[in-house]
């Protein structure tokens, strides 16, 4: 049953366009990254997503949803290779 759950947890966040990273289930939203200059200065984006999983416990299942964030950089490695040379 537990199996069944998260399966359709991941059939719904893959029909909102959430793209899963890794092998654990999280979902974030690359279409809708946090803009904010600072992070812009800095060559950073953050893009929110949720990990949830179903599991048993002794009162039955137990369905957990937490928010995410993932700080990915924006820098090529073509960039990063010209900053170095310089």
């Amino acid at each position: 049953m537990q199996a069944i759950f998260n399966i359709i947890l991941k059939t719904a966040f893959r029909q909102t366009h959430l793209k899963q990273i890794g092998r654990d289930p999280r979902f974030f939203d690359y279409e809708r990254p946090i803009r904010d200059a600072r992070l812009s200065e800095m060559n950073l984006q953050v893009l929110p997503g949720f990990k949830a999983s179903v599991y048993n416990t002794e009162q039955g299942l137990t369905m957990a949803v937490d928010t995410i964030f993932r700080f990915m950089s924006t820098i090529t490695v073509l960039d990063k290779i010209k900053q170095l040379r310089q």
